[in-house]
């Protein structure tokens, strides 16, 4: 009788055991999708290997309260984009969202080699919300998507994605002609595809990184894309030196709503931004020997900092603020610190790269809280420096601070106020027309007037 009993009590340990570890075994693949396409999460997840939407495919992931993230045993091939977790293929779409209680559900890539989501379809994303140390979106045109004239989608409507360094979302267009293909043989710009690279962030979604949003030079390799941002959007740049903003390629960028901030709220290098709404604001401090430098959140800072430094930023520059748009820097200072809501710079412009190139910003009935500055190399006079290079300020606009021309190219003031003063330092000339200067106006050193 004690030897039956002691075999049963054997093996009910044995079968405790195994059902402890099966219950602590790491779940290390998505279930399949029901017959909507959903899938529901019903345990965290340890991908042991990437995730792949299908070209033709169209798959919801619930998470449900729980976490995607990368077993130690992930296996990747090496190929290009196998290092993130979830592939989106050409023609294929991903909808993210989650429906625990307090959208606690979420992607986790934290590792140096962990990324979130390599999208060449469509990504929707609703709700939850993706961590990374870097890379939570990367979108870009493809060949293939090129040839059909099939455009990738990335729509953040919802949910946050944040990145504790470098990119949260970074896009890639078609480039100048097609794919990859850069500057034609001859300079000539050639054609742009803005409709197939389209960044959507909307709804309550909030962006943030040290490099928030963002996209590549290269010469015009990446260039073609629309960007819209409106809503209560949030898009913050995090960390030192950050930018929440970086358009350093061609494209369109069209903010009507949201919140952008960082120490360079928005930095622009080729292509159009038109802000027709929405709240701008810089959080740094202006430094007048800090020179604008080809890295995003480097050099100098401001809430919108506009302008080109090496031959790789290719095309036009067109700036408009106009609506109810707000423009501001919010900065802490110390003695002798300004703040710059707006900083246009003519740097290397009349130089043989931007010799057929313009900076045009027009700032239209908008509202600026901070220093409006038109400034060339800071680092002593530079020959490049100048070109076709304007900064109009009209209709009624307010800037509450200074207005500063110290660039060899020339400012315009058209009925509107300044509270502070006025200043023209270089060899640019500063024309105030039907404006009100409540503070001082004066000529500095330079050979321009006022």
């Amino acid at each position: 009788m004690k030897r039956k009993l002691l075999s049963v009590i054997l093996v009910v340990c044995m079968l405790c055991t195994l059902l402890t570890v099966t219950a602590l075994a790491a779940v290390n693949e998505l279930p399949s999708p029901d017959a909507n396409g959903v899938i529901t999460l019903e345990d965290d997840v340890e991908l042991a290997s990437q995730f792949v939407v299908n070209a033709g495919e169209s798959i919801t992931i619930d998470l449900a309260g729980h976490t995607i993230s990368r077993s130690s045993s992930f296996e990747s091939d090496g190929t290009f984009g196998n290092n993130y977790l979830i592939r989106i293929s050409e023609n294929g779409s991903l909808t993210l969202m989650d429906s625990s209680l307090n959208e606690t559900g979420k992607i986790s890539a934290l590792d140096d080699t962990g990324r979130a989501i390599f999208n060449s379809g469509t990504f929707n994303m609703n709700s939850g919300s993706i961590e990374v140390s870097s890379y939570g979106i990367r979108a870009g045109v493809t060949e293939s998507s090129f040839q059909s004239g099939t455009p990738v989608i990335c729509n953040i409507s919802g949910g946050s994605i944040s990145a504790t360094s470098e990119y949260a979302l970074v896009f890639f267009g078609a480039g100048v002609g097609g794919v990859s293909s850069g500057i034609n043989a001859n300079g000539e710009e050639g054609s742009i595809f803005n409709n197939l690279m389209i960044v959507d962030i909307s709804g309550d979604a909030i962006i943030s990184g040290d490099e928030a949003l963002s996209t590549n030079a290269s010469s015009g390799k990446f260039a073609g894309f629309t960007l819209n941002i409106s809503d209560n959007a949030q898009v913050i740049g995090t960390g030192n030196d950050n930018c929440a903003i970086y358009l350093p390629a061609i494209g369109i960028t069209n903010i009507e709503g949201g919140t952008i901030i960082g120490n360079q709220a928005i930095r622009i290098a080729a292509g159009d931004l038109n802000i027709t709404g929405g709240s701008i604001i810089g959080d740094a401090p202006y430094d007048s020997t800090e020179d604008i430098t080809e890295a995003a959140g480097g050099g100098t800072k401001g809430a919108i900092v506009v302008g080109k430094v090496s031959t790789s930023y290719v095309g036009d520059i067109n700036v408009v603020v106009s609506g109810t748009a707000h423009i501001e820097n919010n900065a802490n200072l110390s003695d002798n610190e300004t703040k710059a809501a707006i900083v246009v710079s003519d740097k290397n412009m009349a130089g043989s790269a931007y010799a057929s190139n313009s900076i045009s910003v027009n700032i239209d009935s908008a509202t600026i809280n901070g220093d409006v500055i038109k400034v060339s190399t800071l680092a002593g006079t530079q020959e490049n420096d100048g070109g076709n290079t304007s900064l109009v300020i009209q209709n009624d606009t307010i800037v509450n601070g200074n207005v500063t021309n110290s660039s060899k190219t020339g400012l315009t003031v058209k009925d509107s106020t300044i509270t502070g003063d006025v200043t023209n330092t270089s060899t640019g000339n500063t024309a105030l027309l039907g404006t009100t200067v409540n503070g001082n106006v004066s000529d500095g050193a330079g050979t321009g007037t006022i």
